[in-house]
């Protein structure tokens, strides 16, 4: 199984734009980006939380990730985080922790990003960036309007 990438994200979404050919950066508030996203200020605001949010997954699970195994594994009760083992969780408990391990949590962040580059210029309410954001609707940041 792939190994989780310690360094820096290799996935912008203006590197996306680019790949695709267009000439445009995908943020309507980008520099000379024309404003015809309908109601940008709250696409820009959602835009700009829901990447402060990817970071902050990302960066989380690279801390994680320490040894550089990447990939936790669950024992019955015991979670093995490769540097140590952890035990006394009820089994489910210790499933769903390895199901989270740094590698997952980098290419969900990975899969993330590029959902938020195809839709950052849909016209609002785009729907599938309200979706990605209704994860994080407890955050102190969360947009009012979102």
């Amino acid at each position: 199984m792939p190994r989780a990438v310690v360094g820096r994200p290799s996935f912008s979404v203006r590197s996306a734009v680019r790949q695709q050919g267009k000439r445009q950066s995908c943020w309507a508030f980008s520099q000379g980006a024309r404003r015809d996203v309908e109601n940008a200020p709250m696409t820009e605001e959602l835009v700009r939380f829901l990447m402060a949010r990817f970071d902050e997954e990302a960066d989380l699970a690279r801390r994680c990730d320490g040894d550089g195994c990447g990939q936790w594994s669950a024992h019955g009760d015991t979670v093995d985080f490769c540097q140590a083992d952890l035990s006394g969780f009820h089994p489910t408990v210790a499933r769903h922790v390895a199901l989270h391990d740094p590698a997952r949590v980098l290419r969900e962040v990975e899969a993330k990003r590029r959902i938020l580059a195809r839709h950052a210029r849909d016209p609002w309410p785009c729907h599938d960036l309200r979706d990605l954001a209704s994860a994080y609707t407890g955050h102190p940041d969360f947009p009012t309007r979102a």
